[in-house]
């Protein structure tokens, strides 16, 4: 398991970089619990999208919260279509 910092791209690339070819899953929280901030999800998106990676997004504590509908920071920012797996309550 490796880790990149929170919210920082330029880190999240670095692994993604280093793992090249390798099968691998990039984790974010909807709502970051201790300081109430997002990700920035749609970038994650792309970067993701652009090294093959699969998302996994955990909607806990931001669903019924954001998004037109309520579903969470993916319909919010767009992107839900493109999350490959999406944890809700």
């Amino acid at each position: 398991m490796l880790f990149f910092a929170h919210n920082d791209m330029d880190s999240l690339v670095m692994m993604l970089e280093k793992n090249k070819g390798v099968r691998t899953m990039v984790a974010v929280e909807g709502v970051y619990s201790m300081d109430g901030d997002l990700p920035k999800l749609k970038e994650t998106v792309e970067i993701c999208e652009h090294y093959h990676a699969a998302i996994y997004l955990d909607e806990a504590h931001s669903t019924f919260m954001f998004g037109k509908n309520g579903r969470g920071i993916g319909e919010h920012f767009g992107v839900e279509d493109r999350i490959g797996i999406v944890s809700a309550p």
